[in-house]
């Protein structure tokens, strides 16, 4: 149960969600809610006990299908080009922080073939 009391409720006539849980989901903001709901066109309740505007759980789902389509619809910001400046920032970060190289593992193994080989030691331990 959250904090502040339940924010859903459900009777004979359906399942109702609370003004603040409504607004979250539909995405829209409490007053343009409230609004809509003074104009007719969403049911809500406000004689449930202790807390005032419920609204109606399949209204508050139609408005929220409607904002995910319109999120879904909508192109995507074009990206700023990097300034130099910022770009010979970004690249000297990548450098500093990069670990220096010796070669790699390559120039290792290129080193061991290159030593000669002590035929002191026995051949398992070399």
């Amino acid at each position: 149960m959250a904090a502040g009391g339940k924010l859903v409720r459900q009777d004979d006539s359906g399942i109702w969600l609370y003004l603040t849980l409504a607004a979250k989901k539909a995405g829209i903001g409490k007053d343009e809610l409230m609004r809509r709901a003074g104009a007719g066109e969403l049911a809500y309740r406000d004689d449930l006990p202790g807390k005032h505007w419920w609204f109606r759980e399949p209204d508050i789902a139609v408005l929220a299908k409607a904002k995910i389509e319109a999120e879904w619809n909508k192109a995507p910001k074009p990206k700023r080009p990097k300034t130099e400046k910022a770009l010979a920032k970004e690249i000297g970060a990548r450098l500093a922080k990069a670990a220096p190289s010796n070669g790699g593992v390559m120039a290792s193994h290129a080193e061991r073939l290159t030593l000669p080989r002590d035929e002191r030691i026995p051949k398992g331990q070399r």
